[in-house]
C-alpha cells in the first residue's frame, strides 16, 4: 500500500505552506520516499511558489535534499540588500528534479590497457 499526505497550512490571506509525504509501498530509485514544503505568496495570477525544502531517498546511494528559505523570511530578518536568495542541496547519486526519480549512473573507470 502506497502511502500519500498532503498538508495545507494557511498563515494569512497571502501566505501558504504546501505539504506533501509520498512513502511508495517499497522505496527504490524509481519510486523514492519523498518529503516537500512548497511556500506559496500572493493571490489569483501574482501566486510565487517556492520549493522551501525536499527531501528524497531512493537508497543508500540515492538521497537528496534541498532546503531554500522563503524570501519573506530573508525580508522578515532585513538582510534582503545583503542575500537575494539562498539555497543548500546534498545530492548523492543523479537525480532528476523534473521527474522525481532518480537515474542511473554507470562509473566510467579509467582502464591502464598498455603493454607492459
Amino acid at each position: 500500500m502506497e502511502i500519500g499526505i498532503q498538508l495545507k497550512v494557511k498563515l494569512d490571506a497571502n501566505t501558504m505552506y504546501n505539504m506533501g509525504l509520498d512513502i511508495p509501498t517499497s522505496i527504490s530509485m524509481e519510486k523514492p520516499f519523498n518529503f516537500a514544503v512548497i511556500q506559496e505568496t500572493g493571490t489569483g495570477e501574482a501566486v510565487v511558489r517556492e520549493n522551501v525544502m525536499q527531501i528524497t531517498f531512493g537508497d543508500k546511494d540515492h538521497i537528496y535534499a534541498q532546503i531554500q528559505p522563503p524570501k519573506s523570511i530573508i525580508e522578515l530578518a532585513g538582510i534582503e540588500e545583503y542575500i537575494d536568495s539562498f539555497q543548500a542541496s546534498v545530492t548523492e547519486g543523479a537525480y532528476d528534479k523534473e521527474t522525481g526519480k532518480f537515474i542511473e549512473t554507470k562509473n566510467n573507470l579509467l582502464e591502464d590497457t598498455t603493454e607492459s
